[in-house]
């Protein structure tokens, strides 16, 4: 592990029995949105890094924060949000008990709601939230189903497709549908994450799901995340609660298992997110000790526009990138969309921290509650080009 790592740029720290579980770059890359646990979701402008604030280390400030009424399932950026176009720059949010959200960037004001409907009239919240490359739909995955929205539409009714015929039915993809991934390079291809420990791949051509493949083979845990390279369509990305690997899949010949397993240390059930580099340069993702790494990947030997791509171009990745990046578990890390820039983001429950305080619920103290606190709980930008000195 390199003890120095790449030159930390800026930082924030969460509020006080509270950290943060995942943070996502807004498509231009000119903000971040950043999930609390006490059910938050914050707005940071990127800042301008000049000579001196290379010097420094930069605080950050929440440019706004939006509160949920129940926990946040999840959340995700419109896929073409730019600050300079109000129209576009907003994000869906899944909040527990609720409907889908759709919410303004800049004021967290809502634009549009929509809802899914269980079959006893009761709001189901989605664990798993993608736009469809066009931005026009928006897909919502939850328990055994995905339902489907036209952005244009709120308020109308989804289109619902089940992930299997039925609960105890052995065929299709069982559980609750954890990730959702569209390929860059196959608009129409869309890989699914579920807790069931499956991943399913479906084909969106006519704009709802049709399931195509599952993979099973070699997945011990429940699925949390999915991605695919995004200059290699074969290439798909996973990783599973409790393991300690992010899965690489060859979708040329997937039924073995992944074809390599990139180690570390993440046998926990919180959810640790990782980030593929969006020029296909690369891989990156923390563990639960703090600890981040860059796998790198080299850029394909042969034109993308070739045929014999498919056929011959295998994937090898480099001697990894770690350093000690924070003091808890990281939760997400994310790579810039266009600078060497990565985004981290930490902290976990511990209730045998020194930092955990009781609280009584009653005057006479008959019931106590111990208040886990997390050990480091900050957000933090690294600059992938100058290493720390």
């Amino acid at each position: 592990m390199d003890a120095s790592g790449p030159k930390l740029l800026a930082s924030a720290s969460a509020p006080a029995r509270n950290f943060w579980r995942s943070a996502k770059w807004c498509p231009d890359g000119q903000s971040i949105l950043a999930q609390q646990e006490d059910s938050c979701i914050c707005l940071f402008q990127l800042p301008t890094f000049d000579d001196s604030a290379k010097r420094n280390i930069v605080e950050l400030a929440p440019h706004s924060t939006l509160r949920a009424p129940s926990p946040v399932t999840s959340y995700e950026w419109y896929p073409f949000a730019r600050a300079e176009d109000p129209g576009t720059y907003c994000y869906a949010r899944g909040v527990a008990n609720s409907s889908v959200e759709l919410r303004d960037g800049t004021t967290g004001a809502l634009r549009a709601s929509y809802s899914i409907i269980d079959h006893v009239e009761r709001f189901v919240s989605p664990h798993s939230l993608a736009f469809s490359p066009d931005g026009t739909r928006l897909y919502c995955g939850h328990s055994h189903a995905i339902d489907v929205f036209s952005l244009s539409s709120p308020g109308a009714t989804s289109e619902r497709v089940f992930t299997s015929p039925s609960k105890k039915s052995r065929e299709g993809q069982k559980g609750i549908i954890s990730s959702l991934a569209f390929s860059p390079l196959s608009p129409s291809y869309l890989a699914a994450g579920s807790y069931s420990g499956s991943i399913g791949l479906y084909d969106c051509s006519s704009g709802l799901p049709e399931l195509v493949g599952c993979l099973k083979e070699g997945i011990a845990a429940g699925v949390s995340d999915v991605a695919f390279d995004p200059l290699r369509h074969w290439i798909l990305y996973s990783t599973s609660r409790t393991t300690e690997t992010v899965d690489v899949w060859d979708l040329r010949n997937p039924y073995d298992g992944p074809f390599t397993r990139l180690a570390r240390k993440g046998r926990t059930n919180q959810r640790l997110g990782f980030s593929v580099q969006a020029s296909g340069g690369g891989v990156a993702f923390g563990n639960k000790f703090g600890s981040v790494s860059i796998h790198p990947l080299p850029q394909p030997s042969l034109p993308l526009s070739t045929e014999a791509v498919e056929e011959e171009e295998t994937v090898e990745f480099g001697e990894p990138q770690s350093w000690k990046a924070h003091g808890d578990a990281v939760g997400a890390t994310a790579f810039h969309p266009s600078l060497p820039l990565l985004l981290t983001c930490s902290g976990s429950r511990h209730f045998d921290s020194p930092d955990g305080t009781y609280e009584s619920e009653s005057e006479e103290g008959e019931t106590a509650r111990f208040t886990p606190r997390a050990r480091d709980a900050t957000i933090k930008i690294w600059d992938l080009g100058v290493k720390a000195t």
